[in-house]
């Protein structure tokens, strides 16, 4: 049964939770990012002033940012395997992160670039304007938690 006690930590049955995430959690991730890629793309277009990049359909951008999870998912599972070595030690998920992070770049660069028919370089600056859009919602969101918790401490 899938319900919400699955996403705990230390869940009793873990099959469960890699489905939940698989098939739920990244899905509607990539589906905001979907929302953001068209934002990038409009951004990357007015700072470009090249040549326009076409905007994609929600429905494409979707596909596009679904590929990109599911290929970073595929990077940082591959390093932590690897930095694990045979011993099979922890890896901390920053550590794998940051070992993936050059091989996700650019990988999902050339995803981009392909998928927008656009070039390798329009694709890397498509990525890094995905980038500042998500630091300012991530900017703006715990913003938010601050001011409020701010506010809750005040109160009492």
């Amino acid at each position: 049964m899938l319900d919400s006690s699955i996403l705990v930590l230390g869940a009793a049955n873990p099959l469960a939770a890699l489905l939940a995430i698989l098939f739920i959690a990244i899905p509607i991730s990539a589906l905001i990012g979907a929302f953001l890629l068209r934002a990038a793309v409009s951004m990357s277009n007015s700072l470009a002033r090249a040549y326009e990049v076409s905007e994609p359909s929600l429905i494409k951008a979707f596909w596009i940012m679904l590929l990109v999870a599911y290929s970073n998912l595929f990077f940082r599972y591959s390093a932590s395997v690897i930095l694990a070595g045979t011993e099979r030690t922890e890896v901390p998920f920053y550590l794998s992160s940051l070992v993936a992070f050059p091989f996700t770049f650019l990988f999902s660069s050339g995803l981009i670039s392909g998928l927008l028919r656009t070039s390798f370089k329009r694709g890397m600056g498509i990525l890094v304007c995905l980038a500042v859009i998500l630091l300012l919602v991530y900017a703006v969101f715990f913003g938010i938690i601050f001011v409020v918790n701010s506010v809750g401490h005040t109160g009492s």
